[in-house]
């Protein structure tokens, strides 16, 4: 099969065709599989729910840094103010 015609047909650009041929010759269809894994950065469910529990029991009326400053003090919880924020 042509490039063109596997651009076509897949949807993707002509340069990426190319990549992908380069990828399978190289290392095989493993290259092109992608493999979704999570992020390092990624906090886990259970921390979420307790950051979120400790906040609605005990520092409701806490801004932000405050609650941030406590998590880390307290509980050995350190996270950035952003992401505080987000929960």
């Amino acid at each position: 099969m042509k490039p063109s015609h596997a651009s076509f047909i897949l949807g993707y650009s002509l340069t990426h065709i190319y990549r992908l041929k380069k990828k399978l010759l190289f290392s095989g269809i493993s290259g092109i599989i992608r493999k979704y894994s999570t992020s390092p950065k990624k906090i886990p469910p259970s921390i979420k729910n307790n950051i979120v529990s400790l906040y609605k029991k005990y520092y409701f009326d806490f801004n932000i840094m405050h609650f941030k400053d406590k998590l880390s003090e307290s509980h050995n919880i350190n996270l950035s103010y952003e992401t505080t924020k987000k929960f």
